[in-house]
């Protein structure tokens, strides 16, 4: 060879090795911005069959020569399968992140590939945190594919794409919602909520589905359905199946169906049953199932739930039960008492409830509620969290006939100062007195000086009864000869009351 082809072949192996680099690092660098996990990992040697997938979070990638696969489980490794332009990665039905040429894309379930699509255009699904959002010019979009409806959770002016590894169904303006526990649209993981307002919907754990308004529906297996107008449909194995209004229908062996709008039915798993209306029914531990007779649950007209053992529950929404004190409640009809979440007891304001003497009640937070006992008048009075009831009645006389030897002081100035000077007597404090910074120094100075004080509902009640049409949020009541004796008995009953907490 001659002289001048070698130096031509050194130039061209120095111009490949320098190419080869620069690819290299490009890649690393996608790698680094994507993933930087996964930097270290690139450059080692990996199999033919086999490729180490890069965590970042829940997502993973699986690097082969600077190009990005399907991650596939096979041992503690995974498989990488390159299959069309985008890549999918599956573990377990969780989702992960595929990256192409710099895009980040959502995959659902293995050998299928998504992407945000509007009116036939692709759009990149941009990373924020951990969400991902579907932007184009700064309008909204939804994620479609052939059909299908995916994840949109208004977030401002974006919607987001994922969130927290999972992907719900959503559209905006009466069509298909993003389910989130506690709000007007839910679709949780493994429990029943309601989608649309005043409507109910199932959904499926570990799937994705889609709400229909105004209707009741079961999708299974991970597929979407058509609903038929003034139809009820159970989707089970890609088939549809009618209820029809006003029957008995049998439950399918290990599925979820829904039965007629408006009636609660029994499902449970493993055995066929006949759903039986105007029933009380339990949740099965940790199944998608409406109710088994005879157990801790009340299942509610018209909503459907999902029990969990050790979890508590809310009764219906405009009645009054009876909480029986224990892990699970059981909401009893005819007493009352409503039942709420991680609470004993909640009283309801504009309503009176009977209380028993020496037990201590929950009202709702920073409001006083009156308490009705055999025909007699009681108020809450705080301890801590709980309230106990008070007989007012006899508190009302002692301030009206101390208002008329005018053995009283009124007013928040006018207590605070005989109080410093030494009075004596029975604090009287009405709760409805807003703000609270008005007067919260004062039950502080009755204990500093041994002085014992009671909450009333109403600064309007605790005037009138010292005979005046303006409201008053305290009074002090001295003692007098004159009623003496009423006045040494509500000392008494005051005096035993349970101090705050």
């Amino acid at each position: 060879m001659t002289k001048q082809k070698k130096e031509k072949a050194k130039k061209e192996e120095v111009v490949e090795e320098d190419s080869a680099a620069a690819v290299e690092r490009s890649y690393s660098d996608l790698i680094a911005h994507v993933n930087p996990v996964a930097q270290p990992l690139a450059s080692k040697k990996l199999s033919k069959k086999l490729y180490k997938c890069v965590k970042k979070g829940k997502l993973y990638t699986c690097v082969k020569k600077g190009k990005l696969y399907t991650c596939v489980k096979k041992g503690k490794l995974y498989t990488c399968v390159k299959k069309g332009k985008l890549y999918t990665c599956v573990k377990k039905g969780k989702l992960y992140t595929c990256v192409k040429k710099g895009k980040l894309y959502t995959c659902v379930k293995k050998g299928k590939l998504y992407t945000c699509v509007k009116k036939g255009k692709l759009y990149t699904c941009v990373k924020k945190g951990k969400l991902y959002t579907c932007v184009k010019k700064g309008k909204l979009y939804t994620c479609v594919k052939k059909g299908k409806l995916y994840t949109c959770v208004k977030k401002g002016k974006l919607y987001t794409c994922v969130k927290k590894g999972k992907l719900y169904t959503c559209v905006k303006k009466g069509k298909l919602y993003t389910c989130v526990k506690g709000k007007l649209y839910t679709c949780v993981k493994g429990k029943l909520y309601t989608c649309v307002k005043g409507k109910l919907y199932t959904c499926v754990k570990g799937k994705l589905y889609t709400c229909v308004k105004g209707k009741l529906y079961t999708c299974v297996k991970g597929k979407l359905y058509t609903c038929v107008k003034g139809k009820l449909y159970t989707c089970v194995k890609g088939k549809l199946y009618t209820c029809v209004k006003g029957k008995l229908y049998t439950c399918v062996k290990g599925k979820l169906y829904t039965c007629v709008k408006g009636k609660l039915y029994t499902c449970v798993k493993g055995k066929l049953y006949t759903c039986v209306k105007g029933k009380l029914y339990t949740c099965v531990k940790g199944k998608l199932y409406t109710c088994v007779k005879g157990k801790l649950y009340t299942c509610v007209k018209g909503k459907l739930y999902t029990c969990v053992k050790g979890k508590l529950y809310t009764c219906v929404k405009g009645k009054l039960y009876t909480c029986v004190k224990g892990k699970l409640y059981t909401c009893v009809k005819g007493k009352l008492y409503t039942c709420v979440k991680g609470k004993l007891y909640t009283c309801v304001k504009g309503k009176l409830y009977t209380c028993v003497k020496g037990k201590l009640y929950t009202c709702v937070k920073g409001k006083l509620y009156t308490c009705v006992k055999k025909g007699k008048l009681y108020t809450c009075v705080k301890k801590g969290k709980l309230y106990t009831c008070v007989k007012k009645g006899k508190l009302y006389t002692c301030v009206k006939k101390a208002s008329k030897v005018k053995h009283i002081r009124r007013g928040v100035k006018e207590v605070q100062k005989f109080i410093n000077k030494g009075e004596k007597g029975i604090v009287v404090l009405a709760g409805d007195t807003l703000p609270i910074e008005v007067y919260c120094h004062l039950p502080v100075m009755c204990e500093d000086r041994s002085l014992p004080y009671a909450y009333i509902p109403s600064k309007m009640d605790l005037g009138s009864s010292a005979g005046s049409k303006r409201p008053t949020c305290v009074i002090l009541i001295k003692p007098h000869e004159d009623y003496q004796e009423q006045y040494d008995e509500v000392f008494e009953e005051v005096s035993t009351l349970p101090k705050p907490l």
